[in-house]
């Protein structure tokens, strides 16, 4: 699925997006901080939390989309590539693998796009993990902006990790006698499921079922982060330097929006 492939079968219908809008205003209780830090005209790498499950991700690419006519082309783990039909209905989004060589393709044509750093762990979190970050020591994404001097759109979403409560996950599974032989630390099961990465938690949102709860949500979006001063320079130092700009810039947006919903609520 090559990101020019994905283009031509986005979905694109204007009627379409705002009846999903209105459907999804009914479903849930979000609100945008910081939308004038976006311009369709000044397209930009989108680097963010990954909320449980990516529910959030809709509500995303359909507001953006309708609120600053911005199609954002996301950034998925390959592993979506090996799902039938599923891989068809991100495709109709715009959503392309997540190589080097999609992104390159994106940015040299002047898209929007989004990259979750924190990747299957962050989606598939496990109790007592709302909103942290797993971004480890990956800096892919600061490579890419910087080898195409491409700006970097810092973003956090909070309160979509609490539209589940977590019943069983990887943790449990490990302190289980009769599962935790199947996952040793060397067995091909552990080796395909990346050490528990894969392993998605057993959650029930809204009335005991699998649909998350309306909780309060703010999509926080931060000023862009100018790659150029770099001049292309891609060496390890640089890299991370910009990578720990940016998860700096992420954490604070979650700091904003915990600030926000507090405010809200006094």
């Amino acid at each position: 699925m090559t990101a020019r492939h994905s283009q031509r079968n986005a979905l694109q219908n204007p009627r379409a997006l705002r009846l999903l809008n209105l459907l999804q205003r009914r479903l849930f209780d979000y609100e945008f901080l910081g939308l004038q830090n976006l311009d369709n005209n000044k397209p930009s790498l989108l680097v963010g939390n990954h909320s449980i499950y990516s529910y959030d991700l809709a509500i995303l690419l359909v507001e953006l989309k309708l609120q600053k006519n911005i199609r954002l082309r996301a950034l998925s783990d390959r592993l979506h590539e090996r799902i039938p039909y599923w891989r068809d209905i991100l495709k109709s989004h715009g959503v392309v693998p997540a190589t080097p060589d999609n992104c390159t393709r994106l940015m040299q044509s002047g898209e929007h796009i989004l990259v979750f750093p924190g990747g299957a762990r962050e989606a598939l979190k496990r109790k007592g993990e709302e909103h942290r970050l797993f971004w480890k020591k990956r800096t892919g994404f600061a490579r890419m902006a910087l080898a195409n001097r491409y700006p970097i759109t810092p973003f956090f979403v909070y309160g979509a990790d609490l539209g589940y409560d977590i019943l069983w996950d990887y943790s449990r599974i490990k302190k289980n006698r009769a599962l935790a032989p199947l996952f040793k630390e060397r067995s091909k099961l552990n080796e395909l499921l990346r050490d528990g990465e894969l392993v998605p938690p057993i959650a029930l949102g809204r009335y005991n079922t699998l649909f998350p709860k309306k909780i309060p949500m703010v999509f926080a979006v931060g000023r862009p982060i100018s790659t150029r001063k770099y001049k292309g320079a891609t060496d390890e130092d640089t890299l991370w330097e910009v990578r720990e700009r940016v998860e700096e810039a992420v954490t604070g947006l979650m700091e904003k929006a915990t600030r926000h919903l507090e405010g809200k609520n006094t």
